[in-house]
């Protein structure tokens, strides 16, 4: 794409500005989950960690979002962020977490949302053979 502007000032001088190449951002930026198990003797605490890409405008913001089951609605955890982590706490044995991360560029695209399914958690006196405790996580089969 070309551009071709005409300027003219209050004085009544006129300026010729072109412009041979002008790159239009359209393709949505990629953000990527990483997950980092952190011992906590309270309870199920899980620091999320991401980072995403962006080739043309750059990142500005990612979105956060959790649910609890695959039919429920994803709820934010935090909004326009420019961190790369938050610590889940307080997270309760036997329930399945669905976490969501999406990323937003300079020109207002956005990421698919990128989700991470986090399995059921176990207290350390409840495993086999003693040992510590885990949290067990996966990818969401497409």
């Amino acid at each position: 794409m070309h551009l071709r502007a005409r300027v003219n000032d209050i004085n009544g001088n006129v300026t010729d500005f072109y412009v041979n190449s002008l790159a239009l951002d359209r393709v949505a930026p990629h953000s990527t989950f990483q997950m980092v198990p952190v011992e906590q003797p309270a309870g199920g605490h899980l620091l999320l960690q991401w980072d995403g890409t962006d080739d043309l405008s750059g990142l500005t913001t990612y979105d956060l979002m959790y649910k609890e089951s695959t039919v429920d609605q994803w709820q934010p955890l935090v909004s326009e962020t420019t961190s790369t982590s938050y610590t889940i706490s307080q997270m309760q044995q036997g329930v399945d977490y669905f976490f969501g991360i999406r990323a937003r560029d300079n020109a207002g695209n956005e990421a698919a949302l990128e989700e991470m399914f986090v399995h059921s958690l176990y207290e350390p006196d409840n495993l086999s053979g003693g040992g510590k405790g885990d949290l067990g996580w996966r990818k969401p089969r497409a």
